[in-house]
């Protein structure tokens, strides 16, 4: 069974493409069972996705892609009320402490509203793709264990354990052998 746990929506802003409506008709023809949205910074969409979900009878996955201090991205899943609601609060917070236009989220501010969020390792934007594709494996590996599991816990991220870097996209010369259970072929 195949699941989209990173799809964006019209709500993220020049990213993406089909409306709420559309992508989840797809997933139903797909006879998938659930549907994750998770937009830039912002949880516009979760009403949209909740209310066509419901329709379609798939079950709805509200998340966000969330831009971090050093401009790279988290994606994270909200796993049930008290998750949605962390993921609010940790995104106002990134709204109004920074520049109109420009949230960020602080580690701190991670750490305070991990409570139900799953992490994922995110997109080509991701920290961890970012340092595996510079060859920088034993930091992509402490960045992995040392923030990500520390910040959201490791129950958390046990439920993904690959990254969604193509091995085409990665060197091929010294790849370590714990990367190989991490990213897909």
């Amino acid at each position: 069974m195949f699941v989209h746990l990173h799809a964006h929506s019209p709500f993220s802003f020049l990213n993406g493409v089909s409306t709420i409506g559309a992508l989840v008709q797809q997933a139903a023809n797909f006879a998938m069972p659930a549907l994750a949205i998770t937009d830039h910074n912002n949880l516009s969409g979760a009403e949209h996705l909740h209310k066509a979900c419901r329709q379609a009878g798939i079950k709805p996955i509200i998340g966000a892609e969330v831009t971090l201090e050093d401009r790279h991205h988290l994606t994270l899943l909200a796993q049930n009320r008290t998750g949605y609601a962390n993921l609010c609060q940790l995104l106002s917070e990134a709204h109004l402490s920074n520049e109109r236009g420009q949230p960020r989220a602080t580690e701190e501010k991670l750490r305070e509203y991990a409570g139900d969020i799953i992490a994922l390792s995110g997109c080509w934007h991701s920290k961890i793709f970012s340092l595996a594709y510079q060859r920088r494996y034993q930091k992509a590996q402490r960045w992995l264990n040392d923030t990500v599991v520390s910040l959201v816990g490791i129950t958390s991220i046990s439920s993904c354990r690959r990254l969604s870097i193509p091995a085409s996209m990665l060197p091929t010369k010294r790849r370590p052998s714990w990367l190989g259970s991490y990213v897909s072929r």
